[in-house]
């Protein structure tokens, strides 16, 4: 904008200057042009008669010369009489041969002059000249009165040339002197002002080109050494692309400045040649004219990369351990706040391991404080891998972590063992061998655990239970975690003893298998194999208490597999007995079991491999197996039913059947759940759900058998409605197989 106003001064100093040389040359023109004119045209008439004057007297005189051999001779009183007709008073006639005069006519002429000449011939040679000397009469005093005139006329014209012209303009001028020294000092200040600014100035036209940026903003995007004024955003991209995308994004920026019609402040990223990004808080004013026009856009940018490393720095202070990186007590304890907000609305529960590193003074006192810290960077490196990102790991000071584990399962019970996998997992981990510089080092962690639900408990007795609960760890000898709930911590002790002895059960061989019959029409047909863990100190356990759990641990693989193996075993030792070989063994498969890739080939292996008749074996599946993967599970029932194998679908109606899957599978066999059969006489619902398991067999071709019947009316109300296989107590309990054998021999 103020290029424009020094052009149209300029401009007007110029069109001034034209103006005073035009009003110049008309004053001349006017004030001398007419009298030198008249001036001029009275000269030349006066020339002219001259001239004639000259023409006429040659002549008169060439007529009255007689020419001879010594030359022309003449008569002058004939020749005087002879012009003294035509020639004025104001004249005077020269007659000259070969330059000199012959003969003079007249008096000399007083004042100014003029001389004009014609040569005069005798009987065709040129004998001489006639010079004419003419006075100018009063052609001097007209050319003074004209010169007085026109100066007057100058003066004149001069006078109202200043006065309504020259003045003006001269007032002009030094308007425009001024108004260019203010604007030069108004340029000059605006310079100084934008150039002392450390931030990027940037000044664009209402098509957002570049008018005017200072040193800042021209050593950002290396301005130096291209021409960037009236370029827009793209052309800059062209000329330096490694700048591209700032670009970009100043343009889209730009165009909601517009939108917004008002200031608006953005962020913007910078990457300079060196390739560090400079974070930019820019303001961007849109500039409009009386019409609400676009005239411009007016942008700063303010460098803030220190101001928010300096924040960074100081929210790292703030909330982050020095040493470690890890949370400090404060994040902590506002993560927890938040974290117990939303377990309110949730019903989730959360946790609070707090780790305590045993013998860490020793280490300290042994082998240096700088031994001791890069052990706790170590660890909590180690306890960060052993979370998920939605947890927290805090270091609290010194040698004391806290874990604080999120959305845990509704159930206390359930949380209890979540936290308990995590738990182990920490002291497995902080286990391992540590690497101080050359010196491998050994530790242990003693872990307090305290659970939580809501907002019921305030933080800071959270944080007591679980430090209470972590001295109880230190108590049992540490390398250990305990629980601060009592009753909770009995079902997690319980709990991980019990998995210490599955798995020493299944190393150890501890399990067996006991048969419980299955008979149809009053006649025995088969049996069902059920394990049973002989524990060495407890006696014999329950299925109910380990099934579960071999499942969430994985190892109700080698159990399923054993139980396999052995119950084929035995089929194939019943197969050489006449009264039993026609019994069939119904052996239960998990659904972990079925999803193994290799579970046909298991099978089939373990049929060659005892020998058993795969036609007298029944695999037991759960509707839980139906959840996933049904064209998996549909392909391997039909490879094993092209051996033989039976299938039955074990506890119908009580999990996920669908009717669509149902008619699919390669059943032989519905079992109705003892849960229906328990209360079949008392309970409406559960007889017309008997009874719907029941027909539905019947429809699709499939036989049926109920289990857990334990009375003679359980069995008749099932018989009526045409159910005929039965297996429950009213027959026989799960027996040994020597036992089994002699009720086979009675049945």
């Amino acid at each position: 904008m103020s290029q424009v106003t020094i052009e149209n001064i300029a401009a007007v100093k110029i069109n001034r200057k034209r103006l005073l040389m035009i009003a110049a040359l008309s004053i001349l023109l006017t004030g001398m042009g007419l009298p030198l004119v008249v001036l001029f045209i009275q000269y030349n008439d006066l020339s002219d008669r001259a001239q004639q004057l000259a023409n006429t007297q040659a002549v008169l005189v060439g007529r009255y010369a007689n020419w001879n051999p010594d030359g022309w001779q003449f008569k002058p009183e004939h020749i005087e009489v002879s012009l003294k007709g035509i020639r004025p008073e104001d004249t005077r006639t020269v007659i000259e041969k070969d330059g000199a005069p012959v003969m003079v006519i007249g008096e000399p002429v007083p004042g100014m002059t003029l001389e004009r000449q014609q040569a005069f011939s005798v009987y065709g040679n040129t004998a001489g000249q006639v010079r004419v000397i003419h006075g100018l009469g009063t052609l001097p005093l007209i050319a003074l009165l004209s010169l007085i005139l026109g100066s007057t006329l100058c003066g004149t014209l001069y006078w109202l040339l200043r006065k309504f012209v020259i003045g003006p303009l001269n007032q002009a001028e030094r308007m425009r002197r001024l108004s260019e020294e203010r604007l030069a000092e108004s340029n000059k200040h605006f310079s100084e002002v934008i150039e002392s600014i450390p931030d990027a100035i940037f000044l664009k036209d209402a098509e957002s080109r570049w008018l005017v940026t200072n040193e800042p903003a021209k050593q950002l995007f290396q301005l130096h050494d291209i021409p960037w004024q009236g370029k827009t955003e793209m052309e800059l991209a062209e000329l330096h692309p490694e700048f591209r995308a700032a670009h970009e994004a100043c343009l889209i920026d730009d165009q909601k400045a517009w939108d917004s019609g008002k200031l608006t402040i953005f962020a913007e990223t910078v990457v300079d040649e060196d390739g560090t990004p400079h974070d930019f808080e820019v303001r961007k004013v849109p500039i409009y004219d009386d019409q609400h026009q676009r005239r411009g856009l007016v942008i700063i940018g303010r460098d803030i990369s220190e101001r928010k490393q300096a924040e960074a720095k100081i929210n790292e202070l703030a909330f982050f351990d020095q040493l470690t990186g890890l949370p400090n007590r404060t994040l902590l304890l506002d993560r927890l706040k938040q974290i117990m907000t939303a377990s309110s609305r949730s019903g989730n529960h959360g946790a609070l391991l707090l780790i305590d590193l045993d013998k860490f003074k020793t280490l300290n006192d042994t082998l240096g404080h700088d031994m001791g810290n890069l052990l706790l960077q170590q660890v909590a490196s180690r306890l960060t891998d052993c979370v998920r990102a939605g947890d927290t790991v805090a270091r609290l000071g010194g040698d004391e972590f806290v874990v604080m584990l999120t959305n845990l399962s509704g159930n206390a019970t359930d949380a209890a063992s979540q936290t308990e996998v995590v738990g182990e997992k920490i002291l497995t981990t902080l286990r391992q061998t540590y690497q101080l510089r050359s010196i491998p080092y050994h530790s242990t962690p003693s872990i307090g655990v305290s659970l939580f639900s809501g907002e019921e408990m305030a933080i800071d007795d959270l944080m007591k239970q679980a430090d209470l609960a972590m001295y109880k760890s230190k108590e049992a000898g540490r390398n250990a975690l305990r629980f601060f709930d009592l009753d909770m911590e009995r079902v997690v002790i319980k709990r991980a003893a019990l998995e210490h002895d599955l798995h020493e059960a299944i190393e150890k061989k501890q399990f067996l298998l006991h048969y419980q019959a299955q008979l149809a029409g009053g006649r025995l047909t088969g049996a069902e194999a059920l394990v049973r863990w002989q524990h060495p100190q407890r006696g014999m356990v329950s299925p109910a208490e380990f099934i579960q759990l071999a499942e969430e641990t994985g190892l109700i693989l080698p159990l399923g597999h054993w139980v396999l193996e052995t119950a084929c075993t035995q089929l194939a030792i019943w197969a050489d007995r006449p009264e039993m070989t026609h019994l069939t063994v119904a052996v239960n498969v998990s659904a972990q079991q079925f999803h193994q890739s290799d579970f046909v080939d298991q099978v089939l292996e373990v049929l060659r491999k005892t020998g058993a008749n795969p036609q007298r074996l029944k695999l037991e599946l759960t509707e839980s197996l139906l959840v996933a993967n049904v064209n998996e599970i549909i392909e391997k029932m039909f490879a094993l039913k092209s051996k033989g194998v039976c299938f039955s679908l074990d506890d119908f109606g009580t999990g996920y059947s669908s009717l669509s899957y149902l008619k699919r599978l390669p059943l032989d066999q519905l079992k109705i759940d003892q849960s229906f059969v328990r209360d079949v006489l008392i309970d409406p619902n559960d007889a017309a759900i008997a009874r719907t398991v029941i027909a539905l067999a019947q429809n699709l071709g499939l036989g049926v058998i109920a289990e857990g019947v334990e009375t003679e009316a359980q069995r008749d109300f099932l018989a009526s409605a045409g159910c005929h296989a039965y297996q429950g107590y009213f027959f026989s309990r799960p027996l040994p197989p020597d036992g089994f054998e002699i009720f086979a021999s009675q049945a």
